[in-house]
């Protein structure tokens, strides 16, 4: 398997730092009842993360 295409797709340790804080968001948007601010900060998180190996 190769590596991806795309450099934006890499995961690097401060892109998953990125991704844990965005994820807190989530679940503090899916605390309060924003179910679609949730899905839309878990998507960005997701990008965030990247390929992972």
């Amino acid at each position: 398997m190769g590596a991806p295409s795309d450099v934006a797709m890499i995961s690097t340790a401060a892109r998953i730092s990125d991704a844990r804080h965005l994820i807190t968001r989530a679940i503090h948007e899916d605390g309060q009842g924003d179910q679609r601010a949730c899905e839309d900060t878990m998507t960005e998180a997701k990008g965030m993360i990247g390929a992972l190996p």
